[in-house]
């Protein structure tokens, strides 16, 4: 009984404490003799919603050079239905501010979040205790006073709804998040995609573009065409094809032709004398003038003439045609110039 009586009787020291009569005993005023007691305005607003925050704002009026505060250990002196809220911790700093009309005197405002859990589901009363405030002397020291209790009128948040009714919880917002690797990834296969695409379209630009016309074959020298002509005319006469005359015909055709085009005159419409006018006015150390002189006027004795030669004979023509032919292939093969010549030719 002893035990439980003594644990009664903490319980209510506890209860006694954490009461606002509790509070306004525990707050002494505390002045030193011969200093000025400051003076404090305060004001908190009238009604609040339980779980709202509430603002108890302290001005205090003291002697130029002190400074005010309120002590650390508040939030822990101050927890019953009417506590301290969290953010007393991390508040702003205590601003002063001189007295314009007296420049001996500043005023400090201090700020006291307050919250109000009220359980009860009418509108109830609640007292704010007495708070210490602590100035801070010039001269060293401190003193202190004590704020005055205030009434708040405390509602629940839905004490203006008529039979109010559990709400369910509002709609979840949409939440983006964002995926900086699938963003690169993404990034990387757009620009190599177009970068494909572009280089697609170029190669089908490329190969679709007009195409210059290759060079024509260059066209097959006069020397190889008459050397193959020659070549003919001595199968076709050993094999009975033509007479002999043809066969003279068809060699003097091929040189002429091989020596007009090579060296800038029509040799088939052109006479023998003509041919060898013509060629006694080029200059070349080289050219077989005698070979060509003899071999057309061979042809046109059996031409002309009705000369009949042997087999010997016209193989030798054959071969005398084609030393002339490969003699003059290229262009170096030019008669030296002669002036004494050019006198007896005019």
């Amino acid at each position: 009984m002893r035990a439980f009586a003594s644990i009664v009787a903490g319980v209510a020291a506890a209860v006694l404490l954490l009461s606002p009569a509790g509070w306004a005993a525990e707050c002494k005023e505390q002045i030193p003799a011969g200093a000025a007691k400051p003076v404090l305005v305060e004001k908190v607003p009238p009604r609040a919603a339980a779980g709202a925050l509430v603002e108890l704002e302290i001005a205090v009026r003291h002697a130029a050079g002190e400074s005010a505060t309120l002590p650390a250990d508040l939030p822990k002196l101050l927890a019953g239905e009417v506590r301290v809220a969290d953010s007393f911790a991390r508040g702003e700093l205590p601003k002063t501010a001189p007295d314009p009309a007296d420049p001996g005197h500043a005023t400090t405002l201090l700020k006291v979040p307050l919250v109000v859990l009220s359980t009860a589901l009418e509108r109830k009363t609640f007292t704010v205790p007495p708070m210490r405030v602590i100035v801070l002397r010039k001269g060293g020291g401190d003193l202190s006073v004590c704020t005055a209790e205030h009434s708040i009128e405390v509602d629940q948040p839905i004490a203006n709804t008529p039979d109010p009714w559990p709400r369910p919880n509002p709609a979840s917002l949409p939440q983006k998040t964002r995926d900086e690797r699938a963003e690169a990834i993404a990034t990387a296969a757009a620009i190599t995609l177009t970068a494909a695409v572009l280089l697609a379209a170029l190669a089908v630009w490329w190969s679709r573009r007009p195409k210059e016309a290759p060079p024509p074959p260059p066209p097959t020298p006069s020397w190889k065409l008459a050397v193959e002509a020659i070549a003919r005319a001595k199968r076709d006469l050993a094999s009975g094809a033509i007479i002999t005359k043809v066969y003279y015909d068809r060699i003097s055709d091929a040189v002429r032709v091989h020596l007009g085009d090579r060296y800038g005159f029509d040799g088939l419409e052109s006479t023998t004398d003509e041919i060898l006018g013509r060629l006694r006015r080029l200059p070349s150390p080289s050219f077989p003038f005698a070979d060509v002189e003899r071999l057309l006027g061979e042809c046109d004795l059996v031409k002309f003439a009705n000369l009949v030669p042997t087999s010997d004979e016209a193989d030798a023509a054959a071969a005398l045609a084609e030393s002339v032919v490969r003699a003059t292939a290229h262009p170096l093969a030019l008669r030296p110039f002669d002036p004494r010549r050019m006198e007896a030719t005019s």
